[in-house]
């Protein structure tokens, strides 16, 4: 597993997240290709995270680089991003728990209240 770059999703959280999307796979590819990597991001979840951290892209990475050899780095970047855009306190109206960050992970921006999210948390919850 990839070092954890600080950001609101533990290592633990990391591993649950990567183990229900993939179990591991780092060349994994989902969803008629839409979902890629052992994160399985898809590219409006990449160009969120990277709109809001540009210096996510300030070396040429693109969407493809959350998939592949070496991809665990940078995809956990993207997802730390992602969360700090979207799983704040102010939006959420409380702390982020593994909970919120799960299921925004899995369904957007507004994931955490969304009913159809809540098979993906207790898939998670397992890992954890």
């Amino acid at each position: 597993m990839a070092t954890k770059p600080s950001g609101p999703i533990s290592a633990k959280l990391f591993h649950a997240i990567m183990m229900v999307e993939s179990s591991g796979d780092v060349d994994a590819v989902g969803d008629q290709g839409k979902s890629i990597g052992a994160y399985q991001i898809q590219e409006p979840y990449w160009r969120d995270a990277t709109d809001f951290k540009s210096e996510l892209t300030a070396n040429g990475e693109t969407w493809q680089d959350c998939k592949g050899t070496g991809s665990l780095t940078y995809s956990e970047k993207v997802m730390q991003a992602y969360m700090e855009r979207y799983a704040t306190k102010s939006r959420l109206g409380h702390d982020p728990k593994d909970e919120d960050l799960a299921r925004i992970h899995n369904g957007g921006p507004n994931g955490y209240k969304n009913p159809n999210t809540v098979q993906y948390w207790v898939k998670v919850k397992k890992y954890l």
